[in-house]
């Protein structure tokens, strides 16, 4: 944030801490909260008393903050928690769950990546997740120096073909996102939204045009019938 309370986002190299990117968001006077999603390389940007939820896809090459369509809630939020990937429904393509609190009201908000195709796994949005949700070494551990490699986990669930067959190698970094998230709020769900534009296309090439026009049906008068009023 800066004197004249512009926030920005600055992305630094984490071996030499060298900046090497910045880019102004907005203004507030509120901090932007980061969250940061390792499996889909998507930054979650949001503050107390803001609507809005910022979201930039995070890659290697420059500009290194590709920006997402952004989230406008109706209502100010208050604070917003992430949830793990393991409450995410992947085969409804949802990549990230969190709950927002507003003054009244405690808001579930879905996201979603926008596919046709939902009957089978969508491999390549859903490599092996990073395990956030249970450690992998004690404190003791951790007090001593311990190392040890990140755990991953596949999200496929069982019995269910995918798009591509997943790799036995070891885990590597996750391909970026080739599609902007859609973002749902609470019960509004628009992920058959595809599926209804399909449906129309369809239904429009069935359906014939009718140039015609309704006083073409219509009988006029005829010359001798027209009576001139004084």
């Amino acid at each position: 944030m800066t004197r004249s309370s512009a926030r920005q986002v600055q992305l630094y190299d984490a071996i030499s801490l060298k900046e090497i990117y910045t880019t102004q968001i907005d203004n507030g006077t509120q901090p932007l909260v980061p969250h940061y999603d390792f499996d889909s390389s998507v930054l979650f940007l949001s503050a107390k008393g803001s609507r809005i939820i910022n979201m930039f896809e995070v890659c290697y090459d420059s500009p290194y903050l590709l920006p997402l369509t952004p989230y406008m809630a109706p209502v100010i939020g208050q604070a917003i928690a992430y949830h793990d990937k393991r409450r995410c429904n992947v085969m409804a393509v949802e990549f990230q769950r969190a709950w927002r609190l507003t003054e009244k009201s405690l808001e579930q908000l879905v996201f979603r990546v926008p596919r046709v195709k939902k009957d089978v796994f969508q491999s390549d949005l859903f490599p092996d997740a990073l395990v956030t949700w249970r450690p992998i070494m004690t404190g003791k551990e951790w007090l001593a120096g311990s190392q040890k490699i990140p755990v991953f986990e596949s999200l496929k669930p069982e019995g269910v073909s995918g798009l591509a067959p997943a790799s036995d190698s070891a885990p590597t970094r996750p391909p970026r996102f080739s599609a902007i998230p859609e973002i749902h709020d609470n019960d509004h769900d628009f992920s058959s939204e595809p599926d209804k534009r399909a449906v129309q296309l369809s239904w429009s090439a069935k359906i014939p045009i009718d140039t015609t026009l309704e006083q073409d049906h219509m009988e006029g008068v005829a010359e001798e019938e027209w009576t001139e009023s004084l």
